[in-house]
């Protein structure tokens, strides 16, 4: 590798060029088998789990699938179009997912809440109103993509923005492709699958992450990941807790400690007491006589301040 290129991580994409001998047409590529020697310095621990991203295409929509389409909007359908394109470049066969349109919001409804078992993936192209809650990004009200180590604000929406928008999600326990926009011109949809689906530019090859988004500049694609790792969503017009806490740290903590001191100070005066000296220990732990043991001839001892008869007749003898 170039010393330039040199990372502490370094991610290599192997490519293998095969050519099969003549006479063997294939509709695909045939299998091949491939053995890492042991002195090579590559480690391989078998199949690739999905991680949630972009790397994760074409490889977990290549079954079957199928595509929910608002056909009452052209964009999205142009969009659609495009996308299936670029899927169709990254695959080494053909994808032909099955078209699912709704006429209205209704049926849009019934068609996404509709699991259905013959399809292992789906292409959600939705107007902001009609998208699945569960995205990485929520659509329809402001938000932000922020740098949770140091609060840096990497990328903020504004009235008069509109962003297209292709994000990468688990939706029904399956995965999905989501096509949509953000604020008021619904064609930045189209012109994002557009380009991602342009082969010269190799735009699609390059997407990191799970949100794919236009940019400010033109012919230009941003992609973000936006599983909470890196960076993170929030919606100023609805702040999250974790962002009052790390506004007013300081403030909270100190509240805490006092609300902690004085639940101490209420449970001492209610459970604490006073050490009492042994003797009124004796004392007050000493049963009274019972009744049997009078009548079995011995007397109580006499009180504090009082004296038996016996005393008392010795005295006055001895006065005579």
């Amino acid at each position: 590798m170039p010393t330039k290129n040199l990372r502490r991580t370094n991610n290599l994409d192997i490519v293998f060029e095969h050519n099969p001998s003549q006479g063997g047409c294939l509709a695909s590529a045939a299998d091949l088998t491939f053995q890492v020697s042991e002195d090579s310095y590559l480690a391989w621990n078998g199949e690739q789990e999905p991680q949630g991203t972009f790397n994760d295409l074409p490889y977990n929509f290549m079954d079957k699938g199928r595509m929910v389409v608002d056909v009452q909007r052209p964009e999205l359908i142009q969009a659609t179009a495009y996308l299936l394109g670029m899927l169709n470049q990254m695959s080494p066969r053909a994808i032909f997912p099955k078209l699912v349109s709704g006429e209205d919001a209704e049926q849009l409804s019934e068609l996404m809440a509709s699991a259905e078992n013959q399809s292992d993936w789906q292409i959600l192209a939705l107007s902001p109103e009609q998208f699945p809650q569960s995205a990485p990004i929520r659509l329809g009200e402001a938000f932000e993509i922020i740098n949770p180590l140091n609060r840096q604000v990497i990328l903020s929406t504004r009235p008069k923005d509109s962003l297209g928008l292709l994000q990468y999600f688990s939706y029904q326990s399956r995965p999905t492709l989501g096509l949509s926009w953000w604020g008021s011109d619904s064609n930045q949809i189209t012109q994002l699958a557009a380009l991602l689906a342009n082969p010269r530019r190799g735009l699609a090859q390059t997407m990191e992450g799970n949100v794919a988004s236009t940019n400010a500049l033109p012919n230009d694609v941003q992609s973000w990941n936006l599983s909470g790792k890196s960076l993170q969503v929030t919606y100023p017009e609805s702040l999250h807790w974790s962002i009052w806490i790390s506004r007013y740290r300081s403030l909270l903590l100190f509240l805490a400690a006092l609300a902690g001191g004085g639940l101490c100070w209420l449970l001492y005066k209610k459970l604490g007491r006073l050490p009492q000296s042994q003797a009124e220990t004796n004392a007050t732990s000493s049963p009274p006589p019972t009744a049997s043991e009078q009548e079995d001839g011995e007397e109580p001892p006499p009180e504090n301040g009082e004296e038996s008869d016996d005393s008392l007749s010795s005295d006055s003898d001895a006065d005579l």
